[in-house]
């Protein structure tokens, strides 16, 4: 076999091994459901996907018995593929919310999934679902309707501001513009597809939209992205609501501009604390790092003031853009976990002041502990009898108080002591004792209960009989913490 021979049939064989992994697949789709903007003609159907780069106009579905369904048989070399249906290339296409049988989603992107193997014929289904048209749910035109009369946002609401985005127009910012309907309310009508459909809407062209929390019960589940929901059967007229509620504005709670304080004066973090230093991040501003900084009131204290949707809103205070932040165990009485992360919440009803809270609490910082600014008096020793008052004397009382007359440290002051105690003459012999060994008892409690005296029993090992000894106390605040 000659060099020319040998690589014709590798050639061959490489060929077959390729083409075995897909095979003819014919893709077929129903039209007659199509609410799109888009005027249908026999050739301007498309199938796009992985197999051809979603190349817009390069695989074309013919119908050329004009019945609506439109057919095209292409070689497809891998037998996991993912695709969808356009119209006019990319002029239109299909969009699917995300969890239909038929779809997959990664990256933002959902469209049709499928695994197959050889050659294949695919149901025919109908656009923008999973299933033949007249089978499950059908598209519609949906008319919706909103109230812009308490929006309390910072955009100026004109006759052309407001918008409907969703997965039935990709999200797009000015496709979908709501007529004013002279009274602050703006109505619309789009083609959504069959089943379920997100959506929101939003003003001049996403410079504001609705912010939501996933509690709400016309939206979905909390998420990163929280939207309206609506299944779609047929044509449907959406009642009117208020904008970022689910019911008309005399039923909705209103949004507010709420005043924050923080009090940094415990702060024990890695950051260093300025002027500019401390921001207040949540739902309202999509955790922005740096939208909303807070002011120093010049004590420590920082305060700003947010405009909140109305509703349930999560939120933290944050340090330097995100370099810092709460951390917030969970269960606490202001906080809601979600998943893996612990918020503040707030239930936004109307213009509030919440109350000055200490970083990473939902109370005011505990006042700093002033006791141990002074020393305690009274400072006493007596040999104690036990039992009292006719048993053996074993042990040494030692006494203190916080002031005089005899103001004892109470259970409430919560304090700790250090008792010291070294040998300064030997009563034997009636001498000095210099350098002698020095006793330190560190940081005695007793919880519950007023610390004002000690025992120390004369049967320890550094205490001597017949031995005079000098005594010291020192009181700590929050339990010697």
């Amino acid at each position: 076999m000659n060099m020319k021979s040998l690589l014709t049939g590798l050639m061959v064989v490489f060929a077959t091994t390729f083409y075995a992994q897909g095979g003819m697949v014919t893709f077929s789709v129903d039209m007659s459901g199509y609410t799109g903007s888009e005027i249908l003609t026999d050739s301007n159907v498309y199938v796009n996907g992985t197999f051809n780069d979603w190349c817009g106009a390069c695989w074309t579905l013919g119908d050329s018995d004009a019945d609506m369904i439109y057919t095209g048989t292409f070689p497809v070399t891998s037998d996991t593929i993912e695709y969808k249906f356009t119209v006019n290339g990319w002029t239109d296409q299909e969009n699917f919310v995300g969890g239909e049988e038929c779809t997959i989603s990664a990256f933002g992107f959902t469209n049709r999934y499928l695994t197959y193997s050889g050659d294949t014929t695919l149901t025919t289904v109908c656009w923008n679902s999973c299933s033949p048209c007249g089978v499950g749910p059908d598209p519609g035109n949906v008319t919706l309707t909103v109230d812009m009369n308490t929006y309390a946002g910072s955009e100026t609401i004109g006759d052309s501001s407001m918008y409907v985005s969703g997965a039935f127009n990709n999200w797009c910012g000015d496709c979908n513009m709501m007529s004013h309907n002279g009274d602050g309310t703006y109505t619309t009508t789009v083609a959504m597809g069959p089943g379920l459909n997100e959506y929101k809407f939003q003003i001049n062209q996403w410079a504001d939209q609705e912010y939501f929390n996933g509690s709400e019960p016309c939206t979905g589940p909390p998420a990163e992205f929280i939207n309206r929901q609506l299944m779609v059967d047929g044509d449907t007229i959406v009642g009117e609501v208020c904008f970022q509620a689910c019911v008309t504005c005399d039923l909705a709670q209103d949004p507010g501009n709420i005043t924050l304080s923080v009090d940094m004066n415990q702060y024990e973090g890695p950051e260093i604390v300025g002027d500019s230093s401390v921001f207040v991040s949540g739902q309202f501003n999509s955790w922005c790092g740096d939208c909303n900084m807070l002011t120093h009131n010049g004590d420590g204290t920082y305060t700003g003031t947010v405009l909140m949707p109305a509703g349930q809103n999560e939120y933290k205070f944050q340090i330097n853009n995100w370099a810092d932040d709460e951390s917030l165990v969970g269960g606490e009485e202001c906080t809601l976990t979600t998943g893996e992360f612990t918020n503040r919440v707030l239930d936004v009803n109307g213009d509030a002041i919440v109350d000055m809270v200490c970083f990473e609490s939902c109370a005011a910082c505990a006042a700093p502990c002033t006791l141990a600014d002074t020393a305690p008096v009274g400072l006493t020793k007596s040999q104690q009898p036990v039992p009292f008052p006719d048993g053996d004397i074993d042990r040494a009382q030692v006494k203190w108080y916080k002031d005089t007359p005899d103001v004892k440290y109470s259970a409430d002051d919560n304090t700790a002591v250090d008792i010291e105690f070294w040998p300064i003459r030997d009563l034997v012999t009636n001498t000095p004792i210099t350098n002698g060994d020095t006793t330190l008892l560190l940081k005695r409690t007793k919880p519950n209960k007023d610390l004002f005296k000690w025992p120390v029993k004369y049967i320890r090992p550094d205490i001597n009989p017949n031995t005079r000894y000098r005594w010291r106390v020192r009181i700590y605040c929050d339990a010697g913490n």
